[in-house]
This record gives C-alpha cells, structure tokens and sequence, in this order.
C-alpha cells in the first residue's frame, strides 16, 4: 500500500487527497515499507553486469548508504566515461524523496541502473531507474538496462487518511506544502534532459500513462513498445541470436522507429504483405554492395510521405526514411535505393525495432547470452572486418581517398558522436558525409567520432583503443604525429583477458620494472602485471580490458 505521511505530535498522520491534479499526484506520493526495519541494503555486485546491489524498500539516508558504497565498489578515476560504474536495483520503492535525492546523484555522477533477471523495480524505484546515465568528459549516454525476465512497474500512489481521527488543518496545510515542494524537486530532476538531446530524461508521456494505475495496478514496461519508446535497454541480447531481417521485420522497423519517436498511442498498422498494396508494403532489394536492403512504405504513406530504407548491421538496423504526418526523420532523413547509405542512422534500441511492437519482452529472454560471451563473438566479429580492411600497426593504408591510423586519434575537431556502431560503419558514414574528413573508431566501446580535420588540431595522438581513417589528401598534408611524452593509465585488479595476446611475457619483481620496458618498447600499447607470480606481459592493440584479481594494467597513450 502507499501512502504519504507527516509526523504531528508524535502521530503519524496518513492521507488520502481525492481531488488533486493528476501532476501533483502523480509527483508527491512515497511508498511506505510494510517493514521499515528492512530497509534497503548496498552490497557488491552479484554479476557482471552490476558493480552495487541495492536490496530493499528506499528510506531516508539511502543516499549515504549508497555512497559509502560506492567508495568500495565503484572506480573513483573516471576517464572516457562512468559506463563500468552500475547498480543493480530490487525494490518496491520507498521515500520519494529520497529516491528523488538518489537519483539527482545518479544523473550527475553518471551511475548506470540495471534491473537484473528476476528482479523487480517498483513506484519510487522506478524513478531512480530512470535516471541512470554514463558521463565523462566526452561521452555521456543514458545508461539504464533491464533483464528481459525483470520487473519495472509505475503506477499512480494513494493517500490514505484514518478517518477515524481528527486532524488540524495545520498539520495538513504544512504536509500539503512539504508534498508540494517535493513534486517540484522530482519535475525538475525528471526534466533533465537526455545527454546530446533536448527530450528529458523521464518522457512526459511515460508519467500521464504510468500513473494513472493505482495501487497494485502497475504499470508495467513488459513490451516491446514500452522499452523502445522510453529508450530502455535489455540487457545483454546477443545479436547474433537474434532473427534476421525480412520484408515483415523491416516493415516493424520502418513503423516502430517513427511511433518511438513520437507517440506510441497510435494503433500499430501490421504489415500486409499484399503485392498489389503499392502504398503500404515492404519489398526488398539488392543494395550497392550485394547486401539485402528493404524499402518500406509505411501505414501513413499516401496524401503524405511516410518511408524508409532499413538494412541489418551485425549489432544494429540501419534506417534512413522520413515521416511527414508526425515530421519524424529516421538517419539523415528522406531517402531511396539511390542514397540510402549516404543517408543511413543507428536509433536507439535499433535491433528491438525488427520486432512486433506488442511482443512481451520476455519473448527475448531466448537471445540472452552472458555478457563475456557476446563481446568475445563481437571482438571475433571486428577483427574480422579489421583484417578486410585495416592495416597493420606502424603503416598507414593508403588509397586514392583515405588513409588509416590504427592505435591513434586525432586530436579534437569533433562534429558528432555514434554509439553502439561497427568498425565498417564508421567508415562508411564519414565517407558518405560531406562534412566528414576524418573519424576515430574506439574499438574498447564500439563508439565513432566523426570529426573535421580543418577544425582539428592535425595532431595524431597513441591511444591504444583507438584506429583513426581520415582523407589521404589532408593525411600526407600537415597532419603529424605527436612528440609529446607517454603517460600510462594504470587500472588495478584489470587483465587483458583473452582472445588478447600478449606479444612477449617475462619475469619482473615489480610493476615498476614492467612499465619502464614498455615504455621503451615501441610495440608495447600496454602492459599487464601479475602480481600472483610476478610475470610481466606486453600488449599491441589490445582488446578491452576486465576486472580481475590480482593483476594490474598499464595503458600507454599520449595526452597532447
């Protein structure tokens, strides 16, 4: 049951408000533990997914309690970004006002939520759930991911009054006033905006439509309609697992994208699959370089425009296509077979997106796979593509238009970031983009930075992670290479495990020792030491590093 209490002369005084604005309503309320000696506890991760366990209903000084730790489980140096530093929540919600003060502090450090397999996020959880972002001093996302067999339930409080009890107006005026001072603190948090967007963290829609349910009546996000159009990412799907696209898929791509975008309301249109049916159907092609590519015109099309091209990437669907009725664009907007791959986008939740809308996202508990596992497929699946196309290290590959620096990035001249994109994509979207000359690939996150290199500082800095392509024309034309001294960023209880390789192993008694000969060694991008038996190993471009006892690492790279 939920309630909203004040304390007045020793009584604790429960109310039930029967005509107030939804907005307030819906803002004010806490949820009370049948239980409050159990309150909730912060411990270690359980999983790989999750650095802090929270566990229990959410009381007043949570906050602290999370923050103590946080100091034990959470990496104090943060440097391309917080994503590593995550919470896995399983409450029934609690204080709305400290969940409103925990979230405030998730939002700014940058702590990502999870809501794991079988566990549960309800009423004032929720809230804090939502909030979960990564930041950094370049990259920021919102960062908040559920297992497709968790809970996350919203739903619209009560306010219980004992009417068997006489109360002073006082006492309910100055509640009142406490209650309304608290909808403001949670409207202005939830009107955080997304990082790199003007929408806010917590889609106004979201709030109309969850709190309308009362009581055990949640509202729960068990779709996937829900999680695609209030951007909440489930966890750990293998896209290698998942179906490939066809004309059926491509029509829901084409259909989900532009309702996630705008309103999910709107009564999904299925595909036809009627020939005859010039104005709605989704008919496939053979794109530029053989690969199956689908034009699609959608449920709106007619009087109004309403199309895309879509195509299948191995960890995400690429969409270009514009809809007139809403005025949505999908990539660069308006496209046709002629241009699609000069005009091609990754949204969020891309691959859901293939998906009938109504599809319950514990369908997809079939494509789950561990985490290690599918970034090992993933790390096989980018060497490959790096061995079609990128040269070894110490040689740039040159062609009639781009060159290729692998273990380098150019420094600054940044127009926009693409997440949760392949290595080949990267390349192709700067080369499809008139105002990109160069881009740089971080392989660790799966990140593309598309840059100008006349806005740059033409600088070519080591980053071990990082494989920069720019125009061959500026390459061979002021760009160089910094003569700025090494630096290392030393991780502790980290290990590069495999399919990385070291090039050389050898025996030290220190990590000190371990350092100075990578630091001499041109081929070293890194080393590792283990502490367990003493052994030092060197690194070329190596892969993303995990956490591991008893070893150390060391990251070569150059700052300026």
């Amino acid at each position: 049951m939920l309630t909203a209490s004040a304390i007045c002369g020793g009584r604790i005084l429960n109310f039930r408000f029967t005509h107030i604005s939804l907005l307030v309503l819906t803002l004010i309320l806490v949820m009370a533990p049948s239980d409050p000696v159990k309150a909730a506890e912060f411990t270690q991760g359980e999983n790989a997914d999750c650095k802090i366990q929270m566990r229990g209903p959410i009381l007043k000084g949570d906050l602290d309690k999370f923050k103590e730790a946080e100091r034990k489980y959470h990496e104090a140096e943060i440097f391309e970004s917080s994503a590593e530093n995550t919470i896995c929540l399983d409450s029934p919600g609690g204080s709305l006002a400290e969940a409103a003060k925990i979230a405030a502090y998730f939002y700014e450090k940058g702590v990502g939520t999870v809501i794991h397999d079988g566990q549960s996020c309800l009423s004032a959880c929720s809230f804090i759930f939502m909030l979960g972002t990564a930041q950094g001093a370049e990259v920021q996302f919102v960062n908040r991911s559920m297992h497709p067999n968790a809970t996350l339930g919203f739903h619209r409080p009560e306010l219980l009054l004992d009417e068997s009890k006489d109360y002073k107006g006082s006492a309910v005026v100055k509640s009142f006033d406490v209650a309304i001072s608290s909808a403001l603190n949670v409207l202005q948090i939830s009107n955080n905006k997304r990082p790199f967007s003007q929408e806010p963290m917590v889609a106004v829609d979201l709030l109309k439509i969850g709190f309308t349910h009362r009581g055990q009546d949640f509202y729960f996000i068990d779709t996937i309609d829900k999680v695609g159009r209030w951007k909440i990412n489930l966890l750990n799907l293998d896209p290698e697992l998942l179906p490939k696209l066809n004309e059926d898929r491509a029509w829901n791509a084409c259909e989900n994208h532009f309702r996630w975008s705008f309103d999910i309301s709107k009564k999904f249109v299925p595909h036809k699959q009627d020939p005859e049916n010039t104005y709605q159907v989704a008919k496939q092609f053979v794109g530029k370089t053989g690969e199956e590519v689908y034009r699609v015109l959608g449920s709106d099309e007619g009087l109004l425009e309403a199309s895309c091209v879509i195509k299948r990437d191995y960890d995400a669907v690429l969409a270009c296509g514009y809809n007139e009725l809403v005025s949505a664009e999908l990539g660069s907007g308006r496209c046709d077979e002629t241009n699609y791959d000069e005009r091609f986008g990754i949204a969020f939740n891309s691959l859901l997106s293939m998906f009938h809308p109504d599809t319950k996202i514990a369908e997809l508990a079939q494509y789950v796979r561990p985490a290690k596992d599918i970034l090992a497929r993933q790390n096989a699946y980018y060497k490959r593509l790096e061995a079609q196309s990128s040269p070894q290290q110490g040689n740039s590959q040159n062609s009639s238009q781009w060159t290729t620096y692998n273990g380098f990035d150019l420094n600054g001249g940044d127009l926009y970031v693409q997440r949760d994109i392949s290595y080949q994509d990267c390349i192709n979207i700067c080369q499809n983009d008139g105002a990109c000359s160069a881009a740089t690939y971080d392989r660790w996150n799966s990140i593309c930075i598309l840059k100008d290199i006349n806005n740059s500082w033409r600088l070519l800095l080591q980053q071990p992670k990082t494989d920069t392509i720019m125009r061959g024309d500026i390459a061979q034309n002021g760009v160089q290479f910094s003569q700025s001294q090494f630096t290392f960023k030393r991780r502790d209880e980290r290990n590069f495990p495999a399919p990385n390789s070291p090039i050389v192993s050898f025996g030290a008694n220190n990590s000190q020792i371990c350092e100075n000969n990578c630091w001499n060694d041109s081929q070293c991008h890194a080393y590792q030491f283990d502490q367990r038996n003493n052994t030092c190993s060197f690194f070329n471009l190596p892969g993303e590093y995990f956490p591991n006892s008893g070893t150390m690492i060391g990251i070569k790279e150059q700052l300026e």
